[in-house]
């Protein structure tokens, strides 16, 4: 139902975004002969990318505290909660990070 969609965005974005922290910094270029970074400024980018996309996790989070309210205490049934607002609570959810995270890589 709309609980496990919701779940299923929040999950693939953490598992995007912790995948690029995971990379540590290994994606950045070596700029110096001290700096230890393997990538360039492309990797970084991507790096950075994700990383920002990330920020979505707390929008799911706040989407799945709305929902488990509306469900719980005002006891409205999940197919009115899906029809009428699932899509906005992605969109609320994802629309701030992906936009931010796609002026931080434009050129």
């Amino acid at each position: 139902g709309m609980r496990n969609r919701l779940l299923l965005g929040m999950s693939a974005i953490d598992i995007l975004s912790s995948t690029a922290a995971g990379f540590s910094f290994i994606p950045t270029p070596q700029e110096t002969r001290c700096s230890i970074g393997m990538g360039n400024l492309s990797t970084c980018a991507l790096q950075g990318f994700f990383t920002q996309l990330g920020f979505a996790v707390p929008g799911y989070t706040a989407m799945l505290s709305i929902y488990f309210l509306m469900t719980i205490r005002y006891g409205m049934d999940t197919e009115t909660l899906t029809k009428k607002y699932e899509p906005f609570m992605h969109v609320f959810a994802l629309a701030p990070p992906l936009t931010t995270a796609i002026i931080g890589v434009a050129k």
